[in-house]
């Protein structure tokens, strides 16, 4: 995921936790405060994060899983959205 905005936002993802794999780039990035699972990760502009999401449940299309950041204007940049997971 990339906060290609200039805006600092927190990403948020609903019904399961994940673990910060990476931070631009690399594991070396991820703060000792982000280590372990989390439902929340912060942004920075231009910051990149890729996640490893821990699937307990499974769904199907009436019941997806969702994933936001809490700034409107970021739905047209894929940054709110939902997925099933089958």
């Amino acid at each position: 995921m990339i906060n290609e905005m200039n805006v600092h936002h927190n990403f948020h993802m609903h019904a399961t936790h994940f673990l910060v794999a990476e931070r631009n780039g690399s594991y070396n990035n991820v703060a000792d405060n982000e280590k372990g699972y989390k439902d929340t990760v912060y942004l920075a502009p231009n910051d990149r994060v890729k996640l490893m999401v821990k699937m307990t449940d499974y769904t199907d299309a009436a019941n997806p899983y969702m994933y936001h950041c809490h700034f409107l204007e970021h739905e047209d940049a894929g940054m709110m959205g939902q997925f099933t997971v089958l």
